[in-house]
């Protein structure tokens, strides 16, 4: 598992997405000192939130120019994964990290484990997946709709 989050996340960094700094590998073991099969990246990024915490208080106290941010971080995520032929696979709010850097956002997603390249065969579907978790959402899913919209109705080439 830590080889391929590695491996995925330097397949974002070479799309100019930042990505966390790796602090330590970990191994779990269960109750009768068996290791298991997986391995846990701890990962750093300083001066970030999670989107999901962020969005939480959002709902609580809107602030529509934050949401127009984040809605254009993500949009400009997805379409640097996508025109570098990444699909993240499990890209979600829980998943993002977000840096503020002055007035601009930058987005780092994290937990890219089953992450793949995509082709010509599997493009749409991909693309596809990679929004579908955060169109979903009720406050962030209509902003960012809204900018795939404008964006050549949500179609890259």
């Amino acid at each position: 598992m830590a080889w391929r989050e590695w491996r995925n996340s330097v397949r974002m960094l070479e799309a100019g997405i930042r990505q966390p700094e790796a602090v330590c590998v970990a191994t779990a073991r269960g109750a009768l000192s068996r290791e298991w099969d997986s391995y846990y990246v701890i990962r750093e990024v300083e001066n970030s939130q999670c989107l999901e915490a962020l969005l939480e208080r959002l709902e609580r106290n809107l602030d529509s120019q934050l949401l127009e941010r984040l809605a254009g971080a993500v949009v400009k995520t997805l379409s640097l994964m996508n025109s570098h032929g990444f699909c993240h696979w499990d890209f979600k709010p829980r998943n993002i990290l977000v840096v503020a850097n002055g007035d601009d956002m930058e987005l780092c997603p994290i937990d890219s484990r089953s992450g793949r390249k995509t082709g010509v065969w599997n493009r749409r579907h991909c693309r596809e997946r990679d929004r579908r978790f955060v169109l979903r959402h009720p406050l962030l899913g209509p902003a960012v709709a809204k900018l795939l919209d404008g964006d050549t109705q949500g179609r890259e080439a």
